[in-house]
């Protein structure tokens, strides 16, 4: 009997523990060497500096951090939530109540406020009517996070990929061809990159909405298109990009009201903690690698 009491006491402490490190597990501990180091190498240097400035001059949009994370959808400690396109209420529900529980709300947040609501991704093709999507917890400071839709292919058993989205570019200045140059890139591999490279960018117009299109190159290139819609940056992989953007829909849900007033973490890169990542900031990591300063 004493034997149970102490496994049943342990068993508890164990249950409090995992549900107040689910609460708060999303969020690693940051300091400015963690917001210094956004290609998550473990050290501040030159490079780190680099991605700073090509990041405030919009040649890339996401750090090389993001690339770092690995990925547990619905395990005790997310990394990440997948959402329903048909029904995504509860989906919703359980992350808004995770982040409630949380210190400070991540950092794209701030465009949801802007944009009305977080973005639900659907489409009405029925081709599509298991679609579901991700947001992956690659950095709670991400500014802007990757969305990635999938669908259930029942006739070849198996999930496919079919968009991967972000915020569009505020700048009215950038057409799509410089955003697609900018979106999802990383020093591993650019989408970009391999277009210009084995294929060939093509645009056209529907609805009045401008799209860039490629086709498929042997193993080497899948077709696809993007666009962009309701402030979003889409990226959707197939040949059909007419019928396809047509289809495609982007519903907002409202933010809870307990989430409305929670303080925002700190961005990747924003050293000097002004809420902006520009070219100070790439100086300033710049000049603590060399020794030049020893804080921020």
């Amino acid at each position: 009997m004493k034997y149970k009491k102490i496994i049943s006491a342990f068993l508890v402490a164990c249950l409090v523990f995992c549900s107040a490190f689910s609460a708060s597990a999303f969020i690693e501990e940051v300091t400015d060497k963690t917001i210094a180091d956004v290609n998550k190498n473990g050290k501040t240097d030159v490079a780190d500096a680099l991605q700073v400035l090509q990041y405030s001059v919009g040649k890339c949009q996401i750090f090389e951090v993001q690339y770092r994370q690995s990925y547990i959808v619905g395990d005790v400690i997310y990394t990440g939530y997948s959402f329903n396109g048909k029904n995504p209420q509860p989906d919703i529900d359980l992350w808004f109540r995770d982040l409630a529980a949380d210190k400070a709300l991540p950092t794209m947040f701030e465009q949801f406020k802007e944009h009305g609501g977080v973005p639900i991704f659907s489409s009405s093709n029925e081709l599509y009517e298991s679609a579901y999507f991700k947001i992956y917890y690659r950095d709670y400071c991400a500014e802007n996070p990757i969305f990635d839709g999938e669908y259930r292919d029942e006739v070849n058993n198996r999930t496919n990929h079919l968009f991967t989205a972000t915020f569009a570019s505020k700048n009215p200045d950038r057409d799509l061809k410089s955003e697609f140059a900018s979106k999802f890139y990383s020093t591993y591999r650019s989408p970009y990159d391999d277009v210009v490279r084995y294929g060939e960018l093509k645009s056209g117009n529907v609805d009045g909405i401008d799209y860039l299109y490629w086709d498929g190159v042997d193993d080497k290139l899948s077709s696809g298109f993007v666009f962009e819609k309701n402030g979003y940056f889409i990226k959707f992989y197939g040949d059909n990009p007419e019928q396809d953007i047509k289809d495609f829909r982007i519903d907002l849900i409202p933010i809870s009201k307990e989430l409305m007033n929670k303080p925002l973490m700190r961005r990747y890169g924003d050293v000097n903690n002004d809420g902006k990542i520009n070219t100070e900031d790439a100086l300033m990591i710049l000049q603590y690698a060399v020794g030049k300063i020893t804080a921020f």
